[in-house]
Formats: structure tokens, C-alpha cells, sequence
């Protein structure tokens, strides 16, 4: 998440794209928990199809997915936390 900067531009440098989609096909691979798989499916909208869909697309997709998978899991109601 430190690649990527919502409150001033650029929300994320050129130079963190491939950094950043590089660690998140990392930890797909090593898999993880379905709380952990959420929070990394959400941010993949951060950064993927950064040439050709504008970042405020983008910024909402993550939104919308941090925003309605916790409510599926009880305990995950801290998570809305990272959206507002």
C-alpha cells in the first residue's frame, strides 16, 4: 500500500506499477486466508490496467471491493476503515 498515495499525485508513480503488480502476483502465489485474499484482490484494482483504465476508475473499483467483501465476514467490520 505504500506505493500508492491517495490524498496527492501521483496517486501512484509510474515506477511503483511494476513494483507493485510484481509483490501482488508474489503473494497470489504463496495464497493466503480469505481476509487476505480480499484485501489483495481490492488493491489489485489500484493497479491493474493502469495504461489504459484513468486512476479515478480504478480508485473507486477499490473502493466498491474493500467496501462490500468485509460484510461477509463478522469480524472483518474494521476493514471499512481503509475506504473512507
Amino acid at each position: 500500500m505504500t506505493y500508492f498515495h491517495q490524498l496527492w499525485e501521483p496517486y501512484l508513480a509510474p515506477e511503483d506499477v511494476a513494483r507493485g503488480q510484481l509483490e501482488i502476483d508474489q503473494v497470489r502465489r504463496i495464497g493466503g486466508s480469505e481476509r487476505e485474499r480480499g484485501f489483495i484482490d481490492a488493491l489489485n484494482m489500484i493497479y491493474a490496467k493502469t495504461d489504459s483504465v484513468p486512476h479515478p476508475k480504478r480508485a473507486n473499483a477499490y473502493t466498491l471491493a474493500m467496501g462490500n467483501w468485509p460484510s461477509a465476514i463478522p469480524t472483518m467490520s474494521s476493514a471499512r476503515s481503509f475506504t473512507r
